[in-house]
């Protein structure tokens, strides 16, 4: 008897023992399992953040798909040229709008019959490609802009010099930046640090359609 009692008392702490262990871990478990489910959520929430924000760089106001594979849109030759305050005589002009890339980038020329020559800073890329510094505004009035900021730029520090009757060198800038303006605004502007403007109409950026006709027509408001 004296030899079960004393059996039992050796046993009795191992059991406890075992028990405090077994209720620590379940309350660790479960101490556990809420942060794990909030971190689950957060990073679900996450993704379909992303998803939905990649989705909408590619739509309009509206949801209407703004760029979808590559594609170019001409316009007719004056129908996008707007003119220079210090210059009347030169003209800048959007030739053509692309998707590439899912990027929209607009190609312009400025053209001027007279000396000087005319300087222009931006960035250059290594395929020589000049990106002109510019200001992007939006208006559904003509004449009362609204700045919306600086299209973006490639490539490093640079400028050029444009000579009088030059056609063949092309400014490029990306158009991106009027892309949330789609189906809110009418109408987008492009003003180069020189003072030199063209505007044109946001629908114009969004993928041509068969049988749409290669510009519109708008009035240049030349002012800043």
């Amino acid at each position: 008897m004296l030899l079960m009692i004393r059996l039992w008392e050796l046993i009795t702490p191992g059991l406890n023992s075992t028990s405090n262990r077994m209720a620590t871990y379940s309350r660790r478990s479960w101490s556990v399992r809420p942060s794990i489910i909030i971190a689950s959520v957060t990073l679900l929430a996450i993704g379909i953040y992303f998803v939905h924000e990649i989705r909408d760089q590619n739509r309009d106001a509206f949801g209407t798909v703004v760029s979808t594979g590559n594609w170019t849109r001409v316009f007719d030759a004056g129908m996008k040229a707007g003119t220079v305050e210090s210059k009347s005589s030169a003209t800048f002009t959007l030739v053509t709008v692309s998707s590439i890339d899912n990027h929209l980038l607009g190609n312009f020329v400025f053209l001027f019959q007279s000396p000087p020559a005319i300087l222009f800073e931006g960035t250059e890329t290594k395929d020589h490609e000049f990106w002109p510094f510019a200001t992007a505004q939006v208006t559904n009035e003509p004449g009362r802009w609204k700045s919306i900021g600086r299209p973006l730029t490639q490539g490093n520090f640079a400028t050029v010099t444009i000579q009088p009757q030059d056609t063949k060198t092309s400014l490029h800038i990306n158009l991106d930046i009027f892309r949330p303006m789609i189906g809110r605004v009418k109408y987008g502007r492009v003003v180069l640090d020189n003072g030199a403007a063209v505007d044109f109409e946001l629908k114009d950026l969004l993928p041509p359609k068969e049988g749409d006709a290669k510009g519109s027509e708008l009035t240049i408001d030349t002012g800043r």
